[in-house]
């Protein structure tokens, strides 16, 4: 049995990780309004992480630059393809809120949290970016009419 197997997603939470891609892939084209429709859904999002073996800490890895990386996903799918990919085995893995995440990120001294490595598009969310998200804040103000 996988220790990681998850129950089946609900309806909401497939379209919530459809939508999260497809802004992610419009925030990277420069889309003002999409990025700010994304960054509500992802502040609502919960996010998969990598965690190490003793199941309590996330595992981030030094990048090219020397900054270090935690690395974050919006589904399973895309966590598993950087599990293959750059970890080269299966690795326990966990969900938590977002700005959860943001907030272990700063607290443990990294430097980026790297949304979707392995996959495309990638979203890198410096240090900066990680404390307006952190506080639960949208960096590029409030959206109405979600």
């Amino acid at each position: 049995m996988d220790p990681n197997a998850t129950a089946p997603l609900t309806r909401e939470e497939r379209e919530r990780e459809s939508a999260l891609r497809a802004y992610l892939a419009a925030v990277t084209e420069g889309d003002l309004p999409a990025r700010r429709r994304f960054y509500d859904l992802l502040l609502r999002a919960r996010l998969y992480v990598p965690v190490m073996d003793d199941g309590g800490s996330a595992r981030g890895f030094v990048g090219r630059s020397g900054q270090m990386v935690l690395p974050a996903f919006t589904d399973e799918s895309a966590l598993r393809t950087y599990l293959t990919l750059y970890v080269g085995h299966a690795s326990r893995f966990g969900t938590l809120p977002s700005a959860s995440i943001f907030e272990m990120a700063l607290t443990t001294g990294m430097d980026e949290v790297a949304i979707n490595l392995g996959t495309s598009p990638v979203m890198i969310l410096q240090r900066p970016l990680l404390e307006i998200l952190a506080a639960g804040r949208n960096p590029d103000g409030a959206v109405t009419g979600g």
